[in-house]
């Protein structure tokens, strides 16, 4: 599905009261502008392996929102329970000539299991990255993923935002679900999985984002929104960034409950 259009706003919507997948390419490009917006929308949302979302423009990144809005907080915005980025899967919010990166959403009020490639970069001398959100309400899921909103010289890079109910640091590579089997991507995760982060997912972001914010809520039950730096299971934990990255990235964690080391 293609609609591109240099001189005003594009929004391809796509909605279902049960499952939407995308097993293709889906664009709303500003081949003269602005990118334009695309929602994926419905009880469970998946993008499947070697398909495309591209909402990239000449003068500015556009908008995906993959089963939802911002921390899932826009009611004019319906949210999905289960939320699926395949690991050969695309999302593109880029600038490609000037202007900034844009918004790349992917959100369930549940589980969310994002493994592919999201990009919010900005062009020009002074574009700014943009804003890519990876979160599951009770688990989450990103095991493999790449993110970059990184900016052109002089631009500031952008905003990454992982937000799941509990989560552990863990070094070197965090496992991925081990509860998908055939299509079951597309269920919530068991009641005892834990959404896991590696510290070399996060090593590797922070070449890409002036900002990582790794936010835990809570769903009213005692004792959910742990932060967990887990350096007995995989050995020590190791954060840094390369003396080459010529900006500062701040690595913030903000825990509804504890931060434990």
């Amino acid at each position: 599905l293609r609609a591109v259009d240099s001189t005003a706003d594009v929004t391809v919507t796509m909605a279902a009261g049960d499952t939407t997948l995308v097993a293709g390419t889906v664009m709303a490009r500003g081949d003269g502008g602005s990118g334009g917006t695309v929602q994926l929308l419905g009880d469970k949302v998946g993008v499947l392996d070697d398909s495309r979302v591209d909402v990239s423009g000449t003068r500015g990144g556009g908008s995906i929102l993959l089963g939802g809005d911002f921390r899932g907080a826009n009611a004019a915005v319906d949210n999905a329970r289960v939320t699926y980025l395949a690991p050969r899967a695309a999302l593109a919010a880029d600038a490609t000539v000037a202007g900034d990166g844009g918004k790349v959403i992917v959100w369930s009020d549940d589980t969310t299991r994002a493994y592919g490639s999201i990009s919010a970069r900005s062009a020009g001398p002074a574009g700014s990255g943009g804003t890519i959100e990876t979160s599951g309400r009770r688990f989450l899921d990103v095991a493999g993923i790449r993110v970059d909103a990184a900016a052109a010289a002089g631009g500031k890079s952008g905003f990454w935002l992982l937000d799941p109910n509990n989560v552990t640091v863990l070094h070197g590579t965090a496992a991925s679900d081990t509860n998908i089997v055939g299509t079951q991507f597309l269920a919530p995760a068991s009641s005892s999985a834990n959404s896991t982060i590696s510290d070399g997912t996060l090593n590797t972001a922070m070449a890409n984002f002036s900002l990582v914010r790794i936010q835990t809520t809570s769903d009213g039950a005692a004792g959910v929104g742990d932060i967990i730096f887990d350096g007995a299971t995989n050995g020590a934990i190791s954060i840094s960034k390369s003396a080459a990255d010529t900006f500062s990235t701040t690595l913030e964690v903000q825990a509804h409950n504890d931060i434990r080391f």
